[in-house]
């Protein structure tokens, strides 16, 4: 049973899952066979998810000898019932969904009363709802559609509603367009991956034709859109990040997060281009939206939102912040990633502040399971050594820093840049830097030289 996948479905179960699953299965609507529910019983249990089939079957069927077909069986059942019960529970926590299949029960079974004051009710509610997302538009076509099925169905004679559904239509697809414009254009960046466009230059060009930025969703993703794809022009950027404020009780949780993580893309490539002031943009939309749960989910903070949030903070010099930061948020990383980050971001901060003695110590021995992570703490170490002046420790360093570079597969971006960090931190040791002429022509190299992420780090050593 070790590689069955029915045992990945369980162990993805909370322990309230469980218990609701357990229940589910007594159900006799749901299933009306007792040895289903005594599979479950003994395999939901870890310590007996390591039982063998035939040790399963004997406890399930101890007067029986073993059929490896009744067991397959069983499992199928077993599998199938828990797939129909994580089916229901994710209808149940989507109340959109649930109100848009109910009117579709009443219209396919004949029920007009029903339907149109269910229509109503939805449509109201809805309405009362500051929710005007792209879910909210998406929900008023469907609904539309229902009732247009409704009017054709019983041939009734009535104004149809096809101007309401194609502008509800309409809606979802251009800000469902936008929004996948934005996380190719985010990925494009990062990945140096082209991807074509479509229809995307028309659906701009009708946006402003037909003045829709009058619609605030369609306006947030506008210039969401327009600020990741024009990084050197500052206004789009600032509609973004003030849509973020107003249209928030417009959009879930969810959406907000996915926003600001977008803006932050944004920050990000900017400040890799060179341009220092979106430092401060970024590490502004880090504090807002983490002190008000936007980039938090399940309570939970991501090691690449937790380490960039202060990476931020420190190029600031936000010490005081930083620190702080740095144990208040500990706790919200998830427990395998917590002690390898806290350790991490501790280090920078303390080499941020020149405290050597105490920055090196956590970096021993630090591993991640990321390869990315792993050369971003040799990176470190690399520049603890040299300004510490430790050029032994430097030296073996060096070497297999390279031999991991050489040794991993990464995409040829990183591994040009790490190497030549590597290398200009070696010509930094080996050259003479009272010799003006070759202290000059280094500094050239390091000028010139690309993909590199610590040029900074590197010209400063030559001050």
């Amino acid at each position: 049973m070790k590689t069955n996948k029915l045992l990945f479905l369980l162990q993805s179960l909370s322990e309230k899952e469980q218990k609701a699953f357990a229940g589910w299965l007594k159900g006799p609507c749901h299933n009306k066979r007792q040895d289903v529910l005594r599979l479950y019983s003994l395999i939901k249990r870890k310590d007996e998810q390591a039982m063998t089939k035939e040790e399963l079957f004997g406890l399930i069927y101890p007067e029986r000898s073993y059929s490896d077909v009744m067991m397959r069986q069983l499992i199928h059942l077993l599998q199938k019932a828990l797939q129909q019960f994580l089916v229901f529970e994710q209808l149940l926590r989507n109340e959109q969904q649930m109100e848009l299949e109910l009117t579709r029960i009443y219209r396919q079974r004949k029920l007009d009363g029903l339907f149109h004051k269910h229509l109503r009710a939805v449509r109201r509610k809805r309405q009362q709802s500051p929710l005007r997302n792209n879910n909210y538009y998406q929900l008023q076509y469907q609904l539309h559609l229902e009732e247009f099925a409704a009017i054709s169905e019983n041939r009734r004679s009535i104004p149809v509603n096809l101007q309401e559904m194609g502008e509800a239509l309409e809606i979802n697809f251009i800000v469902s367009k936008l929004l996948h414009s934005c996380h190719a254009l985010s990925h494009q960046n990062v990945y140096k991956t082209e991807y074509q466009p479509g229809l995307l230059d028309k659906i701009l060009e009708y946006i402003e034709e037909q003045q829709l930025l009058k619609i605030p969703i369609i306006q947030l993703y506008y210039h969401c859109y327009k600020a990741l794809s024009a990084s050197n022009n500052n206004s789009h950027f600032t509609q973004l990040k003030q849509l973020l404020i107003t249209t928030k009780a417009q959009l879930e949780a969810k959406e907000i997060r996915e926003l600001y993580l977008l803006a932050l893309n944004h920050c990000i490539r900017a400040i890799n281009q060179g341009s220092q002031k979106y430092l401060r943009e970024a590490f502004e939309l880090y504090r807002l939206g983490i002190a008000q749960d936007f980039l938090i989910n399940d309570g939970k903070l991501t090691p690449f939102t937790y380490r960039n949030a202060i990476t931020a903070g420190l190029n600031l010099k936000e010490f005081d912040w930083v620190y702080q930061f740095i144990h208040d948020y500990k706790d919200a990383l998830d427990i395998q990633f917590r002690e390898n980050n806290f350790q991490y971001c501790l280090a920078k901060y303390y080499y941020e502040q020149k405290i050597f003695e105490q920055a090196s110590p956590l970096l021993h021995n630090l591993k991640f399971e990321d390869t990315i992570s792993n050369l971003a703490v040799r990176t470190l170490q690399l520049k603890i050594y040299f300004e510490n002046g430790d050029y032994d420790l430097l030296e073996a360093l060096l070497g297999s820093f390279k031999a991991f570079v050489r040794r991993h597969k990464l995409i040829s971006y990183h591994k040009e840049n790490y190497l030549n960090i590597i290398q200009l931190t070696q010509r930094l040791v080996t050259t003479n830097l009272f010799d003006r002429e070759k202290k000059k022509g280094l500094k050239a190299e390091i000028e010139a030289l690309q993909p590199l992420t610590e040029r900074d780090w590197l010209l400063e050593q030559l001050r």
